[in-house]
């Protein structure tokens, strides 16, 4: 069975409310993003120990390294609490799409353009 499969999904985001729960959810997120304000050493270890469970986190991984940091960072307070208590604990799973012409998986082939409108 793979991550892809209805009882490991259920089993990850089980998992990921008791990390959260038990403060183990961003152990290297600032305190002001939800997080534990651990060092990367401290996320480094328990990503190791975590490995010894038969639960896979890695429907979480592109949502909390990517996505949901990046909302901390530059988004609102409103928008940080909104967005990082539901991906920390595992109720919300993130992921990014490109389905710009050229993109697809091929993000060397993504362009962007700009257009001036008013102020």
């Amino acid at each position: 069975r793979g991550e892809n499969d209805p009882d490991s999904l259920a089993k990850a985001k089980a998992f990921q409310k008791k990390k959260y729960e038990a403060g183990f959810a961003g152990i290297n997120w600032p305190i002001e993003w939800h997080g534990r304000g651990g060092t990367a050493v401290q996320e480094a270890i328990y990503s190791i120990e975590e490995q010894k469970f038969a639960v896979s986190p890695a429907v979480f991984d592109f949502g909390l390294h990517i996505c949901v940091p990046t909302i901390c960072e530059f988004g609102t307070t409103a928008q940080r609490d909104r967005y990082a208590i539901p991906a920390l604990k595992g109720e919300e799973i993130w992921c990014q799409l490109f389905s710009e012409p050229a993109a697809g998986s091929d993000l060397a082939g993504l362009r962007t353009r700009a257009q001036r409108d008013g102020d």
